[in-house]
């Protein structure tokens, strides 16, 4: 959807948030949600593999509580260095 406002969206929290680790190794990204969110009710699945193999995306989700929380929590999953992306 296109905003015309340029207004960011509000959101409520909290909030069920979903974040896509994209990376070479399934197994590394849920190691990496694991250490990032420990002691946190959280889910994980893996959603697509790239045609030739070399990546995998693991969708994680779980309730975060604040902004702060999202961001914070992006930016640990950003930092790791078998992360390419996160959506």
């Amino acid at each position: 959807m296109r905003r015309l406002d340029n207004e960011r969206p509000k959101v409520e929290y909290p909030t069920r948030w979903g974040y896509t680790l994209i990376g070479p190794d399934a197994d590394a990204l849920s190691e990496l949600a694991a250490r990032v969110l420990a002691g946190r009710d959280y889910t994980t699945r893996q959603s697509h593999e790239s045609s030739s193999g070399k990546y995998v995306s693991l969708i994680v989700e779980l309730e975060v509580r604040d902004e702060a929380d999202r961001v914070g929590i992006f930016d640990a999953f950003k930092a790791d260095e078998g992360v390419k992306f996160v959506l």
